[in-house]
Formats: C-alpha cells, structure tokens, sequence
C-alpha cells in the first residue's frame, strides 16, 4: 500500500519492474495523479456524500459528510449538537468544501470559537480560513492552501498559465467552452483530469472543484 504517491511519481517505473518480477503483488496506491502506467486501474475518490440541500434535514438522517463534521465539532465542543438553528449552516459548511474530509476536519476545528454559520461565512470570504495547528498533521495538510499549493507545483508552466482561466466556469463547462474560453486543448483537459485539478461530471461536461476554483481565481 503506497500513500500520497504524487510526490513519487518519478518512481513509478521502479514500482512497475517490482510487479513485473513478482507478479503475486498488487500495489494499492492512492495519489492525487494518475500514474500512467500499463495495467493501471483508476478508481476516483469523490467526497463524502453531501446533504441533499442547505433545508432541512434528509428523512434518512445526515448525510455522512455532515456526519463527520459533527463527529469533528465534538472533539472541540463536547456538547455539540445539530439543531434547526444550525443544520443549515452545516449543511452549506459540507456542500461548499464538497465533501472534502480534511475541508470538513478543518472546518469543525472551529466551532469552539465561531457558530456554523460564521464559519460559512468566513470561508465565503476566504479560503486561509481553511487551516489548523494541529502538530500531527504533516504540513501539507494543515491547509487547504497547503494542500492546493502542492497540487500546483505538478502543474507545467503552460498548465500554471491555463488553468486560471477556468475560474470563470460556475456549475461546469464543455470542452468546446474550455477551449474557447480558456485556450484548453484537448490535450490540457487530459492531464488536468489526471492530476485531479479537474473532474468529469457527465458526457462533455466537466468542472472544478469550487474551492480549487476560488484558488485558481487568485
């Protein structure tokens, strides 16, 4: 098993000759870009799964995203609870770092200082917002910023120079707009879906993760 191997891309042929001469192997690895290799199987990791809407609370209780957001708060606030005066606010906290686990941990590391809706507010407003002192997090990870600043050092200078341009998309773009909009080859598109900056939502449509978008408008 191979964690956050994106930094250890350059290695991948070394993993692919170990297969090769053991095949009773199998490597499990997790990386926010693909490896490329032959015999790679990709299986995308999405968020957790989000509330149904910012309204009310679904019939089949929270959703898992909102789960461990409260699961997270009561590290901080033992007696946290969900109520009608906050559940929308949570919801909107989940749905806005689209499910993101480390977003969501981030996010309920401050509910002993602020209420839910300002911590929606807050992240409106500014995606620094997104941090945490916890010492046993790795630095990459204290961060939203953190972790997106990573993810942009992998970018080539002409990925650095397009991708900006798709912070203009909200809800989604075709490739055709991505091209006339953002200047994105067919080719730009492909390695973007391969180092997670973009994802494919549908036939021909694709998007941005709205925080990623908020970084790239910056």
């Amino acid at each position: 098993v191979l964690d956050n191997f994106e930094h250890l891309l350059v290695a991948a042929p070394t993993m692919v000759e170990l297969l090769q001469a053991a095949p009773g192997v199998t490597a499990l690895v997790t990386s926010r870009a693909r490896l490329n290799v032959q015999g790679e199987s990709v299986f995308p990791v999405d968020g957790l799964p989000l509330p149904a809407s910012d309204e009310g609370e679904e019939s089949n209780g929270p959703s898992d995203s909102v789960q461990l957001f409260v699961q997270q708060a009561r590290l901080q606030r033992p007696g946290f609870q969900l109520t009608a005066d906050n559940l929308s606010a949570v919801n909107r906290i989940c749905t806005l770092v689209q499910g993101m686990p480390l977003g969501i941990l981030l996010a309920a590391g401050w509910v002993e200082l602020f209420t839910p809706q300002n911590i929606v507010d807050r992240i409106d407003q500014s995606l620094d917002f997104l941090e945490s002192d916890l010492q046993d997090l790795p630095d990459r990870q204290r961060s939203l910023r953190a972790v997106f600043a990573s993810t942009w050092s992998m970018l080539s200078e002409h990925e650095q120079a397009v991708y900006p341009h798709l912070s203009v998309f909200r809800g989604g773009w075709t490739a055709t707009a991505g091209q006339t909009v953002a200047g994105l080859s067919i080719r730009d598109l492909k390695r973007l879906l391969d180092k997670s900056l973009v994802q494919s939502v549908g036939p021909n449509r694709f998007t941005v993760h709205e925080l990623l978008r908020q970084y790239a408008a910056e």
